[in-house]
């Protein structure tokens, strides 16, 4: 098994000890911490969503009742007023960032993963196919730190007991955690694959249609394709919707690109 802990801001020592029929034996490691530059301290914390079990029993769906808080991983952190680079959660979901000392400073995670330089890349970003193609983004309060200071974010389900009443931030992150898992076993084939980029579209507004996709003349009164407004008829992928003619103009008005996809 493994246990995960968040950065550490001093020289921590871990000892791991085991018991079993031989007997007892314990084995220690020391992670050095070097402190940050002068004028300068950590912003670290963990990002993490929650994921949605399915139900025990078949056919039901999702359990709504029973979130499990996950790690929100390899996911893009910025750091909004001060020059710092972006970085990115480990697998725990942990970040950690250097800021001047005394600086305003909010934490942004946008649900995006990403990856440049040396083989592997990637670039995944989940968007709101019905609010302009814009990037979901989770952000902190305004943070003024003096001292290293950890500073958390959750995106929760949205699910108040009977619905989903409340912003439904943990979806975005869930659907790229997906897409993590998705990655990761083909890394463990190919370990310096190169992804081509991929936009994932994810709005609560989505629903079905009942006018055919390939078919302008609908009836009155029917909702017809157009994902800009919500209406996609269903999850699909796509890459080139030249298979589509007459689909393909209200596509290009909405400014869809790789692909678009319904949680």
């Amino acid at each position: 098994g493994a246990d995960a802990t968040g950065p550490v801001s001093a020289t921590t020592t871990y000892t791991l000890s085991c018991t079993g029929p031989g007997g007892t034996t314990a084995q220690s490691v020391t992670v050095t911490s070097s402190p940050p530059p002068a004028g300068q301290v950590v912003l670290y914390g963990r990002i993490t969503f929650d994921r949605l079990p399915f139900n025990s029993v078949q056919e039901q769906g999702l359990n709504a009742s029973q979130p499990i808080r996950s790690p929100a991983r390899e996911v893009v952190v910025q750091i909004a007023g001060v020059a710092v680079p972006d970085t990115v959660t480990d697998a725990g979901g942990y970040y950690a960032v250097n800021v001047p000392v005394g600086s305003s400073v909010q934490v942004r995670v946008p649900a995006r993963m990403r990856k440049t330089g040396d083989s592997p890349t990637w670039d995944f970003s989940v968007l709101d196919n019905a609010d302009g193609d814009a990037l979901y983004l989770l952000v902190s309060g305004i943070e003024v730190p003096t001292v290293n200071v950890s500073r958390d974010l959750h995106a929760p389900s949205g699910w108040t007991g009977s619905d989903y009443s409340a912003p439904r931030f943990a979806a975005p992150f869930a659907i790229l955690d997906t897409v993590y898992q998705a990655k990761q076993l083909i890394l463990s084939a190919e370990p310096t694959a190169d992804f081509p980029a991929l936009n994932l579209y994810w709005s609560t507004e989505n629903r079905t249609t009942d006018c055919p996709n390939d078919d302008l003349d609908c009836e009155e009164g029917s909702i017809p394709f157009c994902p800009g407004d919500g209406n996609i008829g269903t999850s699909f992928y796509f890459t080139d919707p030249s298979g589509w003619p007459s689909t393909r103009a209200r596509l290009d008005a909405t400014g869809l690109g790789d692909s678009l996809a319904r949680a």
